[in-house]
């Protein structure tokens, strides 16, 4: 369904998180003190983890001027081998709320796919049937589904009108969603890949309409709670959290946005590297989406 992609990066945070997925701890295979569950040998192998890591993150803090990094190892259960998990911090605290940005992206699509199995949602309704004002300006015959904005394939702006990273206004979602009718479509949906934190701020509006309840809600109920990610939330940055750095392409420093944007399904996660390992087995073990959850994000349609 989605593969939230990468944007072309501007944020080099001041803490950067990491969550890191491990079906073994050893790349040469399964350790046999593993399969028995001993707790000496998780230990020990998240110990030389860390330490097989720590030349990486230093090298990535001195280059990029990164103050912090946590990482976060979670070991999924496979033929009997109990889960097993580690967080550790380089620079400070492993339990660090960090702005995650758009790795919402894959939650927001979590998310559509959940409320889409149970009927809430239509993932190939067309958005001008959805919400018609809502809808850009289409001059192809194919429509734009809320199935081509998850995999950034509807032609969809990169940026809205009103609600991006830096509007100072920090407009409610539906009206970010409503200002992309002003817009047209930078091509046929379905043609080619195009990044679009707008078309992402669309579904998270579209998921409200549906299902008459605020997308942080939302995905309070559907994602952090049955995950477990009890450091985690859309929208304003959590007290005590720590504030990221973001550079122009041109190497000019600029702050990270005060307050919320208007397209918080996007852009506007914030969690900790532990959380971001259990969303992760969540989605490896089936507990999200179910046994074929992985392809199903991953069907272009």
């Amino acid at each position: 369904m989605a593969r939230p992609g990468k944007s072309r990066g501007l944020q080099r945070p001041r803490g950067a998180v990491i969550g890191v997925l491990l079906a073994a701890c050893s790349i040469g295979g399964a350790d046999p003190a593993l399969d028995q569950g001993s707790p000496d040998a998780v230990d020990d192998c998240f110990a030389t983890v860390r330490s097989d890591l720590a030349p990486f993150v230093e090298h990535y803090r001195a280059e990029f001027g990164v103050e912090r990094v946590t990482v976060a190892i979670r070991q999924v259960p496979v033929a009997g081998r109990p889960a097993a998990r580690a967080a550790f911090g380089f620079g400070g605290p492993a339990d660090a709320v960090l702005r995650a940005g758009s790795i919402g992206k894959w939650l927001t699509a979590v998310l559509a796919l959940r409320l889409a199995a149970r009927g809430r949602i239509d993932l190939d309704a067309d958005v001008a049937a959805l919400w018609p004002d809502a809808a850009p300006r289409n001059a192809s015959a194919v429509p734009l589904t809320v199935r081509r904005l998850l995999c950034h394939r509807g032609g969809v702006v990169r940026a809205s009108p009103v609600g991006s990273l830096y509007d100072p206004d920090s407009p409610p979602l539906t009206a970010t969603a409503a200002s992309l009718g002003r817009t047209t479509l930078l091509g046929a949906p379905g043609d080619q890949f195009v990044y679009s934190n707008a078309g992402y701020a669309l579904v998270g509006a579209l998921l409200e309409r549906a299902t008459g309840e605020a997308f942080a809600e939302l995905a309070s109920r559907e994602v952090f709670e049955p995950v477990g990610m009890p450091q985690s939330c859309f929208g304003s940055r959590p007290a005590g959290s720590v504030p990221g750095r973001i550079w122009t392409y041109d190497g000019r420093p600029i702050g990270e946005p005060a307050g919320p944007s208007g397209s918080s399904p996007a852009l506007d996660l914030h969690g900790s590297a532990a959380d971001l390992a259990r969303f992760g087995a969540a989605l490896l073990d089936g507990s999200l989406l179910g046994a074929d959850g992985l392809a199903r994000l991953q069907d272009a349609g």
